[in-house]
């Protein structure tokens, strides 16, 4: 995977307002990933046989886990080297916000079986990953997994008053 660091080499910049905008952006055009897929789902929910409009969907499948997995290394990398966490709270809630939508995307995908023997479809957790990891801690998949299952048990497991 393509980690943030490694775009911060790349570019030879590590300007925090640039990295701010650059995570604007991926969220915008994660936005428009998902406006599509909403056009297409319409069009499918008319004609569920339609193999041709189904495999739209598979770019689409890619690039938003792509996405997904590149913004969360790139908002830790921006909450580790943050000095408030209210600095990035506008770009967590709407990661949050698009979390959910995938989720939901890639659950009503995996319910078209067409579209699971083209692609894997990816299965993410179905709340948002923990954006604080230590710096020991590799930004693998499986990680962002474990990280989103145990904020799951943490909510689960506290008492409601």
């Amino acid at each position: 995977m393509f980690e943030y660091e490694e775009y911060v080499s790349l570019r030879a910049v590590s300007d925090p307002n640039e990295g701010f905008e650059s995570i604007l952006d991926l969220l915008s055009l994660q936005d428009s990933l998902d406006g599509v897929q909403r056009v297409i789902f319409s069009s499918v929910q008319r004609n569920r046989d339609s193999e041709c409009i189904i495999s739209a969907l598979v770019p689409l499948i890619a690039e938003s886990y792509g996405l997904y997995k590149f913004l969360i290394s790139m908002l830790r990398a921006m909450y580790r080297s943050s000095q408030s966490d209210d600095v990035i709270a506008p770009l967590k809630d709407k990661f949050d916000v698009q979390h959910r939508r995938l989720y939901d995307f890639y659950a009503d995908c995996s319910t078209i079986k067409y579209l699971s023997t083209l692609v894997s479809i990816p299965k993410i957790p179905p709340t948002p990953p923990s954006l604080m990891v230590d710096s020991n801690e590799p930004n693998t998949e499986s990680s962002i997994l474990d990280n989103g299952l145990k904020e799951k048990d943490q909510r689960e497991s506290t008492p409601v008053n």
